[in-house]
This record gives C-alpha cells, sequence and structure tokens, in this order.
C-alpha cells in the first residue's frame, strides 16, 4: 500500500502540456454538451476515477453534461476511438500518445496524468538480464511497439520485438501468474501484485532508460473538442487539476 501511495503522489507533481493551451477562452463555436473520456484498467488512472466519483467535470463545466466513460483495453483503441470521432478524451501511455501525434492522428496532448513504477517481472527463475530472454520467451505488453530499454541494454531498440505479445494489463498479470508467458512489462499495481508470488522476480532495468518521475500516462484531448467546445475542455483541464489537489491532500482516501 506504502508504494501504492507513493506511485499516486508522484503523479501529482506533473501536468505536462504539448501543443494545447491549458485552458480555451473564446466562445464555443459549436456546443455539445456529451463528453466522452476513455481510459485503462491500473492505478495511473486514479485522477479521472476522482474526478468520475466526485463529478468534477460536471461541476467546472457549470451547465448540464453528460459525461460518458469507457473503460478500454489498450492504448490503441483509444487513439483509434479519436480517429473515428467516438472519443472526446483519453488517457494512454506517452509513447502511444507521442506515436499518435507523429502519424497526424487528430488530437493532442494535454496533461500529464501519472508517473507510477513500471517493471518487467518474469516466472523464469533463469532470466536474471534482459540479456537472458530467449526468443521462445514471450514478453507481454499493453502496446507492441519498440521498447527503449533494448537498444540501451542489447545495442539493438527491435532485439525484442519478435517476443512481445500485446494484451490487456489484467490478462498479462494473469498469463503471468499461470505461467503461459514467461514476462510481463506492466504498470504499478500489476507489477506490485506480481512481485508478490513466490515464482516471480523483477528483471533489472536501469534507470538511464526508466528515470524515476518519467510521465508514464497523459491525458490526450482531440482537436474537435478543443476548437468547438472550448468551455468543456476547460472545464476537464480545471476538474484535472482538482483532482490531483485532492489526491495529494488526501491520500488515505484516495488509496481507500
Amino acid at each position: 500500500m506504502r508504494r501504492i501511495k507513493k506511485g499516486i503522489a508522484v503523479a501529482l507533481s506533473l501536468v505536462l502540456v504539448l501543443s494545447l493551451t491549458a485552458c480555451g477562452t473564446k466562445k464555443s463555436a459549436e456546443k455539445n454538451d456529451k463528453l466522452v473520456i476513455a481510459y485503462q484498467n491500473g492505478l495511473s488512472y486514479t485522477p479521472l476515477l476522482v474526478m468520475k466519483e466526485k463529478k468534477l467535470i460536471e461541476k467546472h463545466y457549470g451547465k448540464d453534461v453528460n459525461v460518458d466513460w469507457k473503460l478500454l483495453e489498450s492504448g490503441a483503441a483509444i487513439s483509434e476511438g479519436i480517429t473515428a470521432g467516438s472519443i472526446d478524451i483519453g488517457a494512454l501511455g506517452t509513447s502511444v500518445a507521442i506515436n499518435g501525434i507523429m502519424s497526424k492522428t487528430p488530437y493532442k496532448i494535454c496533461t500529464g496524468l501519472a508517473a507510477v513504477s513500471c517493471g518487467i517481472q518474469t516466472n523464469d527463475s533463469s532470466i536474471k538480464t534482459l540479456k537472458d530472454i530467449k526468443s521462445s520467451d514471450q514478453i507481454v505488453v499493453t502496446q507492441v511497439n519498440s521498447q527503449p530499454h533494448a537498444k540501451k541494454e542489447l545495442g539493438d531498440a527491435h532485439a525484442l520485438d519478435a517476443n512481445l505479445v500485446a494484451m490487456a494489463n489484467a490478462d498479462g498479470y494473469s498469463a503471468l501468474i499461470s505461467g503461459a508467458v514467461q514476462c510481463n512489462m506492466v504498470l504499478a499495481p500489476y507489477n506490485l501484485m506480481e512481485v508478490k508470488e513466490d515464482n516471480i522476480h523483477e528483471i533489472p532495468v536501469s534507470e538511464d532508460v526508466w528515470a524515476k518521475g518519467d510521465t508514464s500516462i497523459v491525458g490526450i484531448a482531440s482537436e474537435k473538442l478543443y476548437k468547438n467546445n472550448p468551455d468543456l475542455y476547460k472545464a476537464f483541464c480545471d476538474a484535472t487539476e482538482e483532482a490531483m489537489k485532492y489526491i495529494e491532500e488526501n491520500p488515505d482516501e484516495t488509496a481507500k
């Protein structure tokens, strides 16, 4: 619990704004009093859960609004939803968000949400470092893409690409526990739960790769929302700030 609380606390210090201004001030060109927000399972999404529980978006918008919360299995699904126009705001991994922006997906990063611990766990006692991972070993990730630690420790950013298998966080956890896969790369609280098992240990990864405090999860907003309803976008920004403050001031209540 102490490590989980620490993970939540670290998240408070990060409000990363890329490409969107923090708050819109112009009049809405088009009113759409419905907001669709997509997120995934995990400790990293605590600020959104606080917003949902306390109806902070509704509070800051000050008008009737239907906030539709969708729990999805991957950042890719969230990115696709924004492209299709079915999602307005999403929360996903930083690398996935940046890849989406590079691919001209119609959203921008509007806030940092979390910087929680990440780990690569294994149920194979012979795997002590990344170099011990065999070609037949499977590594679960939520999104299949090049992992930065591979280049740092193995000399090739794509050295482990053939080992990667995409699964939702909960499914990856179950697969590692059951022995269906050999490794799982996942954020808290799943990595913290996994290492409590007698037959599972964490594979050390250099802090040069995963520096403490790095933003792991960001919030993204569709360009359509930002342009067409800046008041509702601003309400989300303000709700995020209040949720972060609540977490900082009420860690025990938030953990419960």
